[in-house]
């Protein structure tokens, strides 16, 4: 051993970003929150807009919600750093819209990117996300299926670095710029 003393979090940081538009499920990630309330796990939110806000704060003090830091906005910029330094990204959509039941929110792929083990919403088509694999896979409007996954990756940390290892390959094999560019240049030279 080399004498230094690895130093134990204090808290397992769970991050999300977004304007808390319906298809988000802003009320389902603060009522996983709830759920986990008496866990070392706090929240980092970051958004949300006038119209929607004051539903956030209406929620978060009726269940006396405490392990939440929340800021309106940070610049676009500053996303990446706060991102590398969250234990597990929160992907949704957690909503179930319509709309929430058809797409893949474009900070999913953020979080891919980066390697992130991210939280992803089950929408109708299979695009490869695997369970537990190469992200955690819960249903939409399911508080206790995303408290449940949080709560997993907190008891399992030394698994979360292989599923975002597993994620950013799947980002890199079916997301990606270049995997865009090679499947158009199929469909435009053929």
């Amino acid at each position: 051993p080399s004498g230094k003393e690895v130093q134990k979090k204090e808290f397992f940081d769970v991050f999300f970003y977004g304007t808390f538009l319906p298809l988000h499920g802003i009320d389902i990630i603060l009522k996983a929150e709830f759920i986990l309330k008496d866990r070392p796990i706090r929240f980092t939110i970051i958004g949300g807009n006038k119209k929607y806000l004051r539903d956030f704060y209406e929620i978060k003090k009726r269940l006396k919600l405490k392990n939440i830091i929340h800021k309106e906005w940070v610049d676009y910029e500053q996303l990446p750093g706060m991102i590398s330094k969250a234990d597990l990204c929160l992907g949704g959509p957690f909503g179930n819209t319509g709309q929430a039941s058809r797409v893949i929110a474009g900070k999913t792929f953020q979080f891919l990117a980066m390697g992130k083990p991210t939280v992803v919403g089950k929408i109708k088509h299979d695009y490869g996300f695997r369970d537990k694999e190469n992200c955690l896979l819960v249903s939409q409007e399911n508080e206790k299926e995303l408290a449940g996954a949080i709560l997993w990756c907190f008891e399992n940390q030394e698994r979360l670095g292989e599923i975002g290892r597993k994620g950013l390959e799947l980002y890199r094999t079916k997301f990606s710029i270049d995997h865009i560019k090679e499947a158009l240049q199929v469909i435009f030279l053929s």
